[in-house]
């Protein structure tokens, strides 16, 4: 009988370690080779003229591997958005890169805010960056639902922010 409950009592943990294994091995897997390996999470704030932002923008529907630059220019009261994401691996490939800009409605020694409306997209994008956490916040919230062009917009909000690549969660 002795024998036996040692032979169990090895099984279980010789499983237990095999688990552990392999939750260690997901947890810091190293980034697939067919991805495009973008920068890290950077900030930089120079309090009176501009505060910038970049890294992996992340949350619901984001596509896993891009990357997103805010600059904000308080003389210009305009923040201005740069993207690019990866589409294809295997080769790896990248789409376009984009460019926008957002007006700023709030500038504190705090905070900088800026907000747009787009009635084509049924949404107001409001980006929050603030300055203590050296965190960005990207707001998109649905307007105008009551619009024939609005029927098949989104009608939640999407809550999305910057992170560093390396610790963004994967998809």
């Amino acid at each position: 009988m002795g024998k036996l409950a040692i032979f169990i009592c090895g099984l279980l943990l010789g499983a237990i370690g095999a688990f552990g294994a392999v939750v260690y091995h997901e947890m810091y897997k190293p980034p697939e080779k067919d991805n495009i390996v973008f920068s890290s999470k950077d900030f930089y704030d120079n309090k009176d003229y501009w505060v910038s932002i970049s890294g992996t923008l992340t949350g619901e529907d984001m596509a896993n591997n891009n990357t997103y630059g805010v600059l904000c220019h308080k003389e210009q009261n305009t923040c201005f958005i740069s993207s690019v994401e990866q589409i294809g691996s295997n080769p790896p490939q990248t789409g376009k890169i984009e460019q926008y800009t957002i007006p700023i409605v709030k500038w504190t020694n705090y905070e900088v805010i800026a907000q747009e409306d787009s009635p084509f997209a049924c949404i107001r994008m409001t980006i929050t960056i603030d300055r203590g956490r050296k965190a960005l916040l990207w707001l998109e919230e649905p307007i105008n639902q009551t619009k024939p062009n609005c029927k098949d917009a989104r009608t939640t909000i999407r809550k999305l922010s910057i992170e560093d690549r390396r610790s963004a969660p994967r998809r």
